[in-house]
């Protein structure tokens, strides 16, 4: 993305451009859109549908586990 000028791509700059994308998504119809902030960007919307999901807590703790974690400090 250019840049004009001395402007920097701080977190700031990133949550104005997700919100500006997450928003033109929801204006254009129905989609899917995971994560990145959509659930906050859209909260004033009355047409979404949302979900959370999760995994139980024995899968995360075998995720842990196998990226090098001990069972006893996951």
């Amino acid at each position: 993305m250019p840049l004009d000028g001395p402007q920097t791509f701080d977190a700031d700059c990133m949550v104005r451009m997700m919100q500006s994308i997450t928003e033109r998504i929801a204006q254009e119809g129905n989609a899917v859109v995971v994560g990145r902030g959509s659930p906050y960007f859209l909260r004033e919307r009355g047409d979404t549908f949302r979900v959370f999901l999760y995994a139980p807590r024995d899968e995360k703790l075998r995720r842990i586990v196998a990226g090098g974690i001990s069972s006893k400090e996951a």
